[in-house]
């Protein structure tokens, strides 16, 4: 599964316009959506979604144990078999797939689907 971006749709005969269609400006891929729109930093988008996944990740103390709940949170990825999440761990840190985002800097967690 691709990603409808700008640059897909021009690429499947979809659309003429490559640029982005929030800044104008840039090639609108999905690495520049993901991680690289000006408008999308200056306003806040990119902190907004990192601290929505972090208040969904309880932080437990060390030497505490974390307080179980009865609610069991809503997932769509729970019937999604074919997705990749990817984290840093304490033993390895992870990387993202150059074909996907050819960057130095990494989100927290990121997934990925593949097609095959």
């Amino acid at each position: 599964m691709t990603l409808p971006d700008q640059s897909n749709l021009v690429r499947w005969g979809k659309s003429t316009e490559k640029t982005c269609y929030i800044c104008g400006k840039a090639v609108g891929t999905a690495k520049h959506l993901l991680v690289g729109c000006k408008v999308l930093l200056d306003s806040g988008q990119y902190s907004r979604r990192h601290d929505r996944v972090l208040e969904v990740i309880r932080f437990v103390r060390e030497g505490t144990r974390a307080t179980k709940s009865n609610v069991k949170p809503y997932s769509i990825l729970k019937a999604a078999s074919d997705w990749t999440i990817m984290m840093d761990t304490y033993e390895k840190q992870y990387k993202i797939p150059e074909d996907i985002c050819a960057s130095a800097s990494r989100p927290d967690i990121f997934f990925c689907f593949r097609e095959f």
